[in-house]
């Protein structure tokens, strides 16, 4: 009995420290997204968009503090966010530089 008991603890314990340090790594941190809203923004990407549009961003910030854009889940847009995006300084606080992150994008 003591022995179904340690088990059942172990496997406790493994799914709750498996649950605290899974959290997602390629979600983007607030202040960084609303750095990059406001690029998107003024630089008029919304321009031509007759509905609300939802668009997922792929890039990475590169040693010198600026935005590479790797890739974006839709074709008519892809080209628009890239020249807005690519290059442009963000400040970074949270950050990793070379990690792959995804920014979900909503125009409205």
């Amino acid at each position: 009995m003591k022995s179904v008991k340690n088990v059942f603890l172990m496997l406790g314990l493994v799914v709750f420290s498996t649950m605290m340090f899974a959290s997602p790594k390629n979600n983007i941190i607030n202040s960084e997204g609303k750095q990059i809203q406001k690029m998107l923004t003024s630089n008029n990407v919304m321009n031509g968009l007759d509905k609300d549009t939802k668009v997922n961003i792929s890039f990475l910030v590169n040693g010198q503090n600026e935005i590479i854009v790797l890739s974006t889940n839709n074709q008519d847009l892809d080209q628009a966010i890239k020249s807005a995006l690519n290059y442009q300084k963000i400040s970074v606080s949270e950050l990793e530089y070379n990690t792959v992150y995804t920014l979900p994008v909503s125009f409205k």
